[in-house]
């Protein structure tokens, strides 16, 4: 099995640059293009985190919820078919992550 190093930046608020529309990006993400994953990590990131942190309680386990959940958004992507199937299922897939953790 290939092992596949997923970009990791910090999430800072403020920094959400995505310059291709996200149909582009899922795509190119599919064929293995890691930045094309970093666009829709910066695109949907602070949502997800918002969310994390307001269920999670604490900033470290929003943290870590947040990066629990674009893993596996990584491992799923052959699965999910568009960006708002892509953004359904980050919703969704976050808010099962977070009532199986509470």
């Amino acid at each position: 099995m290939a092992t596949i190093a997923i970009p990791t930046p910090a999430y800072a608020p403020g920094t959400q640059t995505m310059a291709l529309p996200a149909q582009n990006l899922i795509e190119r993400a599919k064929n293995g293009d890691q930045q094309a994953f970093l666009g829709l990590f910066q695109a949907h990131s602070k949502r997800i985190y918002s969310m994390s942190l307001r269920l999670a309680g604490s900033l470290s386990a929003a943290e870590d919820l947040t990066r629990d959940i674009f893993l596996e958004a990584f491992h799923n992507l052959n699965a999910i078919g568009d960006e708002q199937e892509f953004s359904t299922w980050l919703s969704q897939h976050a808010a099962r992550i977070q009532i199986t953790t509470a």
